[in-house]
């Protein structure tokens, strides 16, 4: 019995380490294929994460050259606007300056027309009196000859038709004699 025993035990420890080795192997097989898809993808995602560097690599050395550029551009568009605004900084102060002397000559024209417009204001409303005393005169002299021709004309009518009847008179008398 013992050696029955004996047997069976070491049967079972067999079976155990027979099953002991189809789990590891089992085990061993399923280490081996998830190491294999895990090598995979890491071969996979390395070959994709040094794609993506190089391409980022190449966009952000692209985008720095446009970013310099860009720069450079933008400090000669402030250099040309400095420039011109100096410029134009400059031609203000002179149109200023220039714009005060005309200002100040033109000021002391005004003033040498104002009193001159003041003269000829003056000298205007003068010959504008003389003028319409002028015509008040010529009116009156107007009125006064007509007034003269009308008296004169009536003066010799009635001198003439007093003759007339003074004749007539010296006329009849002589013929009554």
């Amino acid at each position: 019995m013992l050696a029955r025993e004996k047997w069976q035990n070491s049967l079972t420890i067999r079976d155990e380490i027979n099953k002991s080795n189809k789990l590891f192997q089992s085990i061993r097989n399923k280490k081996s294929e998830v190491e294999t898809e895990l090598r995979e993808s890491f071969e996979e995602t390395e070959t994709l994460y040094r794609t993506q560097m190089k391409n980022d690599f190449n966009k952000e050395f692209s985008m720095h050259d446009e970013k310099t550029a860009l720069k450079t551009q933008l400090q000669n568009i402030i250099r040309r606007y400095d420039a011109t605004l100096s410029e134009m900084t400059y031609d203000v102060i002179n149109l200023d300056k220039k714009y005060s002397d005309i200002r100040e000559i033109y000021d002391v024209f005004m003033e040498k027309y104002n009193s001159k417009e003041k003269e000829y204001l003056e000298v205007l409303e003068q010959m504008e009196k003389e003028e319409k005393t002028r015509q008040e005169e010529m009116l009156m002299l107007f009125m006064m000859n007509r007034a003269a021709r009308f008296i004169q004309k009536y003066w010799r009518r009635y001198r003439k038709d007093k003759k007339k009847k003074s004749k007539k008179g010296k006329g009849s008398k002589s013929k009554r004699r």
